[in-house]
């Protein structure tokens, strides 16, 4: 996590020095292809990020609405911040769900309750990562939900927890 940051963060630093390298290694006829392609990627990239913060803002408030069912306290806290950490993935949501589940153990004498805090959180994440991710972000980026949940199955199975 710390290094995709990190190359962000140089990414973004010499985006000019990238473009000035693109410039100088192809010629100047193609200047215009280059613009175009750096303004298509700034494109994707806001439009991208556009669609991560309405998937938070929908998961924000599913979690808000089922954390005010269990009658659970700062629900919109608790809700709100385990969809910010939808941005870690497989384990975000997970480790979202722990705060407010201790929570409730210890303020409720009702386990259950917090059982069921859990519970929400890992049905919530499952109809965020296979519904609402693959087509908020899909329509926003102008690709099809279809495509974009069998890309993530496969990169599932190239960078994910293998046996």
């Amino acid at each position: 996590m710390f290094l995709v940051l990190l190359f962000t963060f140089f990414f973004l630093l010499y985006r000019d020095f990238f473009r000035s390298f693109f410039y100088k290694v192809f010629a100047d006829e193609k200047r215009s292809v280059i613009d175009v392609v750096f303004q298509g990627i700034y494109t994707v990239v806001k439009d991208y990020l556009a669609g991560l913060v309405l998937v938070i803002l929908i998961i924000g408030a599913m979690m808000t609405a089922g954390l005010f069912f269990l009658g659970v306290d700062y629900a919109v806290f608790f809700g709100f911040f385990g969809a910010c950490l939808v941005l870690i993935p497989y384990f975000g949501i997970s480790l979202g769900a722990l705060l407010p589940a201790a929570y409730t153990l210890v303020t409720q004498d009702n386990p259950l309750k917090a059982l069921a805090v859990i519970g929400l959180f890992l049905g919530v994440q499952m109809i965020e990562g296979n519904f609402i991710t693959p087509y908020v972000v899909g329509s926003k980026v102008s690709i099809n939900p279809l495509a974009a949940i069998v890309v993530l199955i496969l990169w599932d199975n190239i960078w994910g927890y293998q046996d």
